[in-house]
Order: C-alpha cells, then structure tokens, then sequence
C-alpha cells in the first residue's frame, strides 16, 4: 500500500516532526503541518469485480471433480455429492471405468443428494443388493 494512501486512510495525524540534512553536512528538525481534508469517498469497481470473480472461480475450482490417472489407478477428488444422479453413472464409466483401482478422496465433503449417493455406491457392485 503506498504510504500517501496508508496515511490518509487510516493514521490521519496533524503535523509530523522530522530530521533534514543539508548537502553541507548540517541537520535541522522541522515540523510539518498537515493538512487533512475530508474527501468524497472512492470506490474501485473494477478492483472489487476483479475480486469477486476471483473469489467466485476459486470456489468453483474446489467444487469440481478432479480426476488424477495414476497408471492403473485413478485418484477422485469428489468435493460433493449435489450433482444429479445420472451423473454418478457417466463419471464412473468415463473417468473410472477400466483401471484397476481408484482412491477416493472425501476430505471437505459435505454429502449432497442420497439418491446421488446410492447411484453413486452401486457402481462398487455386480447385483443389485437388498435392503434388510
């Protein structure tokens, strides 16, 4: 932050005392008045649109799934299950579908749909299961 803002925004004070040189070598202390004056308040638009999108993408990025291929095993990054379950089916056959493992990573997930879930868990089975 430049030191003309930092003191007009935040540490407005009446004078300030300092110490000048000479080129002959002499010091003297002088005491400057300032001059506060109360303006009209600025906004930066674009800066705070520029930090709202950057904030926005950001948290977009920690919403989507990611997938690392390791070889034969594929990494998960599942941030959430609130996606339709249909999709649970399609992520499976396209991003998991023919390796031999896949580690699954749930830290910061919060759940989401149950019916996305239970699509979600029946692609680990070859039958369907029954309810006790």
């Amino acid at each position: 932050m430049e030191d003309g803002i930092l003191y007009r925004s935040l540490s407005p004070r009446p004078g300030l005392r300092v110490v000048v040189q000479s080129p002959g070598g002499e010091s003297r202390q002088l005491d400057l008045a300032a001059k506060v004056v109360k303006g009209a308040v600025v906004v930066d638009v674009l800066r705070d649109l520029n930090d709202l999108i950057r904030q926005s993408e950001n948290e977009d990025r920690l919403d989507r799934h990611r997938f690392y291929n390791t070889g034969n095993v594929v990494i998960w990054k599942l941030p959430n299950f609130a996606f339709e379950p249909n999709q649970a089916d399609s992520l499976m056959s396209d991003k998991v579908k023919g390796h031999e493992a896949l580690v699954l990573d749930l830290r910061g997930n919060p759940g989401g749909y149950v019916k996305t879930l239970e699509q979600f868990t029946g692609n680990f089975f070859d039958h369907d299961l029954k309810n006790r």
